[in-house]
């Protein structure tokens, strides 16, 4: 699938560490069905907002009950970042695969996005960067040099 067009990524890095085997340790071993339920349908409905770019649903369908309810608690103001990129114009945000990276999806002030987003850690004493990046339809690559 490819990305919606002018969508971008603002991702913030916050300046600590917080292993991805720490963060499955946050995780519980069992969840209610209805939580199951909840996310299996959000997937579904920002798989469907991303192949069709309708991005109005997307703050929506990027909120989960799996993992980032136990996650929180280790990536301080993380609620705040969201509230601040939604508020700069996000279409949606959450936690960046294990964490503590939160990522935005963002269509207009990509620049706006990425520096509220650093304004709100740094009000909870966490230094971060700020990267606005293009989704690769793709997937990941590595490149290397023969030098």
């Amino acid at each position: 699938m490819d990305p919606p067009d002018g969508m971008k990524a603002v991702v913030a890095v916050p300046d600590f560490e917080w292993p991805t085997s720490k963060a499955r340790e946050a995780l519980p071993k069992q969840v209610s069905f209805a939580d199951a339920v909840y996310n299996a349908g959000h997937s579904a409905l920002l798989a469907a907002s991303l192949a069709v770019g309708d991005r109005r649903v997307l703050s929506e369908a990027m909120c989960d009950r799996l993992h980032q309810p136990y996650r929180e608690p280790f990536i301080p103001g993380m609620q705040s970042v969201f509230r601040a990129a939604l508020d700069a114009g996000a279409s949606g945000v959450a936690i960046s695969g294990a964490g503590p990276s939160l990522v935005a999806l963002v269509w207009e002030r990509f620049e706006a996005v990425a520096s509220t987003m650093k304004a709100a850690w740094s009000a909870f004493g966490v230094d971060s960067e700020s990267l606005i990046l293009e989704p690769c339809p793709n997937g990941a690559t590595v490149e290397t040099s023969l030098e």
